[in-house]
């Protein structure tokens, strides 16, 4: 009877480590998403991808804590720290938070010989289980389905790569920087910055180019099959390209030197002696002057549209969509 005692403690006991590695192997595993999905907005990454939205949640770098890793409700409630690490190029999945990690500080000089300063990290969506991806030096990042696409500063080459999400391959695809904020169908969209200003199409499975417009353009971006640039040949003005018929509109005529398309809505910093912020409609009405002065890393989301002035770490917000009044955003722990 004791034998059989003995036997049955046992086996408990092999069911239950069983059970408990059988959990540590499914928590770790990777959890892949589906083809096609991309981590966060043209406009965003054209804007340091500071903020990305996903399922009714913010993640976003807070100025006011050394853009370290955060995350808010869409109505900025809620708000949580997920990571110590300083944070641009936010990208999220269903499962996943990707981010570009930037921790260099002449106090920490220290941390490079741990491999804690720069590279691509991997985070669960409440911060948890970080991996990091790679230790390059990397100045832009996206992800396109399974695949993180990002610009390498290693060696003292730059180049291009690509790099799975499981961590499994990481490969130099270019020996050059392609502009790499602008995913749609599987294609990069940019303007040329090696000899050119042509806007160009860079196919991410046959990993080539193909020219699309030529011209002098600025900040390319293909959202919802139109095309949007900044033409320095025009006085910087903020133009729209139909592939389709293959016309162009003027939808500002003025100088304008950034913006962020997001849904129906563009925002965008002109600097021709009125320098202000705007929202227009995406067929050019409705140009509404939002604040006057110089704005930077303009982000938008669902409800609200981020954004700094130069030289400043305040943040503010205003609706994306109705009303102009424009609030200062301030984190309160």
């Amino acid at each position: 009877m004791k034998k059989i005692q003995k036997i049955l403690i046992l086996a408990g006991l092999i069911i239950i480590v069983g059970g408990i590695c059988l959990l540590v192997y499914l928590s770790d595993k990777v959890k892949y998403n589906d083809e096609g999905t991309v981590g966060n907005t043209a406009g965003n990454l054209m804007n340091g991808g500071r903020f990305a939205e996903r399922n009714g949640i913010i993640y976003f770098a807070n100025p006011y804590d050394n853009d370290q890793l955060y995350s808010m409700n869409s109505d900025c409630s809620n708000i949580k720290k997920l990571s110590d690490d300083s944070t641009s190029y936010i990208n999220v999945c269903d499962n996943y938070i990707f981010y570009v990690r930037n921790n260099f500080d002449p106090d920490n000089a220290g941390m490079i010989f741990r491999g804690q300063l720069y590279g691509v990290v991997r985070t669960r969506l409440n911060g948890s289980h970080s991996t990091l991806l790679t230790t390059d030096i990397t100045s832009q990042m996206v992800l396109n389905g399974n695949t993180i696409i990002y610009g390498s500063y290693k060696d003292s080459k730059i180049a291009t790569h690509y790099l799975t999400i499981d961590k499994k391959s990481n490969t130099a695809v270019k020996s050059t920087e392609i502009p790499m904020y602008c995913l749609y169908n599987n294609k990069l969209y940019y303007s040329g910055n090696q000899g050119d200003h042509n806007i160009y199409a860079f196919d991410c499975s046959t990993r080539s180019s193909q020219m699309l417009l030529e011209g002098n353009t600025y900040l390319a971006s293909m959202v919802d099959g139109m095309l949007y640039y900044i033409d320095m040949a025009n006085n910087y003005a903020l133009t729209k390209y139909n592939p389709v018929t293959g016309t162009s509109s003027v939808l500002y005529d003025g100088r304008c030197i950034n913006y962020n398309v997001y849904d129906s809505v563009i925002f965008f910093q002109t600097e021709d002696g009125n320098n202000a912020l705007h929202r227009m409609n995406t067929d050019g009405s409705n140009d509404t002057i939002i604040l006057t002065g110089n704005s930077d890393s303009i982000s938008c989301t669902s409800q609200y549209t981020f954004f700094t002035f130069y030289g400043q770490n305040t943040l503010y917000r205003v609706p994306t969509y109705q009303g102009t009044t424009v609030e200062m955003f301030i984190y309160k722990n």
